[in-house]
């Protein structure tokens, strides 16, 4: 026996594929089991550290990544010629990176 391998399996292994999974349409969801505050906590929670309104959105992008052992929601939105870019403890919903940039 070579002894080769590795056994992490996660379901079914493909994005995608929508089951019922109640507010989430965020791929790798499923990791979440309830843990997580949610996607539209997490773009909430953005907001509120940026001082905008969810009315003021000409963009909005959340993701569900894994990133070094934990769960983050990647958002990126935009107001205006204003953009933002979060990283959030999917969670905890604590900020652990914010950035804006003025898009020319």
């Amino acid at each position: 026996g070579s002894g080769y391998g590795y056994g992490y399996h996660h379901g079914n292994g493909h994005h995608g594929g929508h089951h019922g999974s109640g507010q989430c349409g965020v791929q790798g969801c499923e990791i979440c089991e309830g843990n997580c505050i949610g996607a539209s906590a997490a773009l909430s929670a953005a907001l509120g550290h940026a001082g905008v309104s969810e009315g003021e959105l000409t963009k909005r992008d959340v993701e569900l990544d894994y990133e070094d052992g934990r769960l983050v929601y990647e958002i990126d939105f935009e107001v205006g010629q204003m953009e933002y870019e979060y990283e959030l403890d999917a969670v905890t919903g604590e900020v652990l990176k914010a950035d804006k940039e003025w898009d020319d």
